[in-house]
């Protein structure tokens, strides 16, 4: 989901048009600047909607701004595909970036669009995963990399052609990418995804 920034409060503050390159190394040498936000979001057994999707549309916000690709993974996308909605009782909300756009993604990190926003770094986990938290409640992104025909997140493998040639989903409504056949991957990841279970185990 790219969103038009041309009147956007964030673009006024830099010109996206001439953001230099960084160079800048992989997500595992990031440093997180709020830790004891994700322990405190990640005790939080009432998660809000409502909050995810403040964190969703500041993030897809952001991510247009930097050229991000995303796409949603996991629980979230079993909630968009089967409920329309969020899963209740869900603790956070999971995101898919490629490897690909990891510069983009650690260049946005650093620049004042991402702390004048509200969300925080709370957490690296190696080269697979950041999880960012706002309002005590957290958003998981986690990175997928090449891997034979395959890409690759921890554990987790999705096949290229799901994510190299997505669908698109309209979930709260907006647009928003989404593994291509989703029904087969969620069979594949969850087995019987259409019976609502207590829980669904994804950590690396």
């Amino acid at each position: 989901m790219v969103l038009d920034v041309s009147d956007c409060y964030y673009c006024h503050m830099w010109d996206i048009r001439i953001l230099d390159r960084m160079g800048v190394g992989m997500i595992e040498k990031l440093t997180p600047t709020h830790p004891e936000e994700f322990e405190m979001a990640r005790a939080n057994r009432n998660a809000s909607p409502q909050i995810f999707l403040e964190h969703l549309d500041i993030i897809s916000m952001l991510f247009g701004i930097f050229g991000v690709r995303f796409y949603l993974g996991f629980g979230t996308l079993l909630g968009a595909v089967r409920d329309r909605d969020y899963i209740r009782g869900d603790a956070d909300q999971d995101l898919i970036v490629l490897e690909r756009d990891e510069d983009r993604l650690i260049e946005m990190l650093q620049y004042p669009y991402f702390s004048n926003s509200g969300l925080h770094l709370a957490r690296c986990h190696g080269k697979w995963l950041i999880s960012l938290t706002k309002d005590n409640q957290y958003t998981d992104i986690y990175i997928f990399r090449p891997d034979r025909d395959n890409y690759r997140c921890c554990d987790y493998t999705i096949e290229k052609w799901r994510l190299d040639r997505p669908e698109t989903i309209n979930f709260k409504g907006h647009e928003f990418l989404i593994p291509a056949q989703p029904e087969s991957y969620l069979e594949r990841i969850y087995g019987d995804w259409r019976t609502p279970a207590i829980a669904h185990a994804k950590e690396c």
